[in-house]
């Protein structure tokens, strides 16, 4: 990217933090409180967020290799944090200025210090960035789509990687998605908003042609990762595919494990509106059982993607 994209790059992901924290947004995975200010994230209910990016920590706690870790774009540092507190001696590097003032002020408040390891964070471009180390994991959490040029991000992270160590990637898979995804999605969301359970009156469809164009802005939102009417994430999101992703990704590393995830769950939870908030979570955890038998069955395809490789 060039110094012009780079600081567009940051700014969007400072402008956004900000106003997230302004309304009440605690990024911290053990910290998280409701926020009513979101309307259809993750981030508004502490359960959305364990269903979510805890399932994404849990994972790479799995995989991670014991010693040093780096995070690549590491925002506002909730994994980064939460991986200190498990002891990991950590590193995250991020290109946003604002992020990692929030990420710094988390870090400082944070109250779990029993068995915390080490954690600092860097502010510099990941290619520009002169490493004082390599490291034993590497975690990128939504961070290589970024990228439209995969192939230098994953050479430069296999550089900074110790023999032996890992690489972790949790990345949306927007290529994936099929029309059955739509049809899915449209499904769920028109019968959730028919009994008051969604965030938004959507009318009943009146025609197969109907039903159809609204699975269409459905496959689109999931595709693009964002609503209709929401701006981009930032300017280079969606850079890249999984497909690409990965074929950089195998090209440098041995494959440990490959999960494809989550067809729509990422973009229905947060909108439900239970009539309290058991039934709310009871909602969410029926329709994480439905997500994963529509996977199962290949009725619908994933919309992300776990992956796993080692330097060997």
């Amino acid at each position: 990217m060039s110094s012009d994209d780079l600081s567009a790059e940051a700014k969007a992901f400072d402008d956004r933090i900000a106003e997230r924290v302004r309304n009440g947004h605690i990024p911290d995975l053990r910290r998280v409180e409701p926020c009513d200010w979101f309307y259809n994230n993750p981030w508004r209910r502490p359960y959305f967020v364990a269903m979510d990016h805890g399932r994404a920590f849990q994972f790479a706690l799995e995989h991670a290799r014991r010693g040093s870790l780096l995070e690549l774009g590491s925002g506002v540092g909730h994994m980064s944090l939460e991986f200190a507190r498990n002891g990991f001696d950590v590193t995250g590097l991020e290109l946003a200025p604002g992020c990692l003032a929030v990420a710094r002020r988390l870090a400082d408040e944070n109250p779990y210090r029993e068995g915390f390891g080490r954690l600092r964070y860097l502010q510099s471009d990941f290619f520009e960035w002169k490493a004082d180390r390599t490291f034993d994991t590497i975690c990128m959490f939504g961070v290589l789509h970024h990228f439209s040029r995969v192939d230098e991000a994953v050479n430069r992270a296999f550089d900074l990687l110790s023999p032996g160590g890992r690489i972790i990637v949790c990345e949306p898979a927007r290529d994936w998605p099929t029309a059955a995804n739509g049809v899915m999605m449209a499904l769920l969301r028109v019968l959730l908003s028919q009994r008051g359970l969604w965030f938004e009156k959507l009318p009943l469809p009146a025609s197969e042609e109907d039903f159809r164009q609204y699975a269409k802005v459905c496959l689109k939102e999931l595709c693009e990762g964002h609503d209709p009417d929401e701006a981009e994430q930032s300017p280079n999101d969606n850079s890249s595919a999984a497909e690409t992703m990965l074929a950089g990704l195998r090209r440098k590393f041995s494959e440990v494990e490959c999960r494809r995830i989550n067809g729509f769950l990422q973009r229905v939870i947060g909108g439900l509106r239970g009539r309290d908030e058991d039934e709310t979570r009871r909602l969410a955890e029926f329709l994480d059982i439905v997500d994963k038998s529509a996977l199962a069955t290949g009725m619908i395809q994933p919309a992300e993607m776990y992956w796993v490789g080692q330097k060997n």
